[in-house]
């Protein structure tokens, strides 16, 4: 049996073969010809024909398909045939398919069962959805209906852009929350540590920061970011950057008074199923912001926790020049940040005019002294800057939400992050497969 099979695959290839060189035959005829034929001009010709030849194969097809009676699935009765009618589908041409209506005049129900058979929830093909997803949670959505009609050919409204994008995060975001709710306990942490005790080696770091976004309603509100990553998986570019595969992005909008709540109880989930802690060094790596160290006490007592040594050296560069430092001094200095002498540092600013930049780098080093010890860390091989959640600010929100003139409605933020976050984690097929192919 298996190779009767085989044998019958072959045959069937080989018909295919036959087939497809008749068409080509028979479309070669149809090609212009002459002075002026060059490869483009045969690929729009044959575009548009195979295009049409598309559109008729799919409308004929599934008319074929289309049930020639029907019963109904309540009461089992046969329905009668009400009429045909037409129903239109943008695809990757617009086809015009006719069905049957059956109704069932027991229940006073209507069937449409080759509605079934076309799995096509709305008016667009899976093809279009995909693309129409793919652009709208990347750039503005009027520019992705544009960009859809140049490359595709098919027209698809920027507010039918928005409702599909919206639709899709809500649901990612939902699916978000009942991982959340699965996970942490109501204090917010893991309900259930892995069974998988296996520690990882090398580092693995948990970035989060807040930025703004301009809302229609209260103005600019606040997103929160985070990013997980495990050393290996930093690709160094040059010198200075870094590209970071196999991430974990995640937002929360602070939509509700309970959103940094929220947001803690995401980022320990993220962790959770990053399995953050269970690597030799797990590290945080944050600005001087109050919650990100409260979190961490709290929620990853065992993690190192890294003042990011740019905003550090911010405050020291503004401190020093409030006060005209010498390029010697300047020098000096920063040698001390770069070795961890925090406080020897803080003993010279007592000793300086107390300018208000000289008063808030000396608090700033003062609260966040256990955290900047840089030459430990890079003895231990460990990064000590917050570009990552940097970078995920200009690439997840930034780059979509922060443009000229954007002003979004409160509802719709965190749909987009929410989309925009499973691209960025690498995550796209899944979102294909669950929400639209599914669908």
């Amino acid at each position: 049996m298996p190779n009767q099979n085989i044998k019958d695959l072959t045959e069937k290839e080989i018909e295919a073969q036959k087939r497809i060189t008749e068409i080509a035959e028979t479309l070669q005829s149809l090609l212009p010809d002459g002075e002026g034929v060059n490869l483009d001009t045969v690929e729009n010709e044959l575009t548009s024909i195979l295009s049409a030849i598309r559109k008729r194969a799919t409308e004929r097809y599934f008319q074929e398909q289309d049930s020639d009676e029907y019963y109904c699935p309540i009461c089992g009765q046969k329905t009668r045939v009400k009429q045909k009618r037409i129903r239109q589908i943008i695809g990757l041409t617009q086809y015009e398919i006719s069905r049957r209506i059956f109704l069932c005049e027991c229940c006073g129900i209507y069937y449409y069962p080759l509605d079934q058979k076309l799995n096509l929830a709305g008016q667009f093909s899976l093809e279009v959805r995909k693309a129409a997803l793919l652009l709208g949670q990347r750039i503005p959505f009027q520019e992705a209906s544009d960009y859809l009609y140049r490359l595709l050919g098919v027209s698809v409204s920027d507010q039918s852009i928005l409702t599909l994008v919206e639709s899709v995060g809500e649901k990612v975001h939902s699916e978000d929350l009942r991982l959340v709710r699965k996970t942490v306990d109501e204090e917010g942490f893991v309900k259930r540590e892995s069974n998988d005790s296996k520690r990882k080696e090398g580092a693995a770091y948990l970035q989060m920061d807040g930025m703004m976004v301009q809302t229609r309603e209260e103005g600019w509100k606040e997103i929160r970011n985070g990013i997980l990553f495990a050393e290996d998986h930093r690709v160094e570019i040059d010198k200075h950057h870094h590209w970071i595969q196999n991430k974990t992005c995640f937002s929360i909008f602070n939509r509700h008074k309970n959103s940094l709540e929220a947001f803690k109880r995401r980022a320990t989930t993220e962790s959770s199923q990053f399995g953050f802690e269970r690597y030799e060094k797990p590290v945080i790596i944050g600005d001087g912001a109050k919650w990100i160290w409260d979190y961490a006490d709290s929620y990853h007592p065992n993690a190192i926790q890294i003042l990011d040594y740019y905003h550090a050296s911010e405050y020291l560069g503004n401190a020093l020049s409030s006060i005209k430092a010498c390029k010697r001094e300047k020098n000096e200095f920063f040698k001390q940040l770069e070795n961890g002498e925090v406080q020897q540092i803080i003993e010279r600013l007592e000793k300086q005019p107390q300018t208000k930049e000289v008063i808030d780098c000396h608090r700033y080093f003062m609260n966040n002294q256990s955290r900047m010890k840089y030459n430990e860390y890079k003895n231990q091989g460990l990064a000590v800057g917050s570009g990552a959640i940097e970078s995920t600010h200009r690439t997840l929100i930034q780059s979509r939400m922060k443009q000229a003139g954007m002003h979004w409605k409160k509802k719709n933020v965190q749909s987009i992050a929410s989309v925009r976050a499973r691209y960025e984690s690498g995550r796209w097929d899944e979102v294909v497969d669950k929400y639209l192919r599914a669908a």
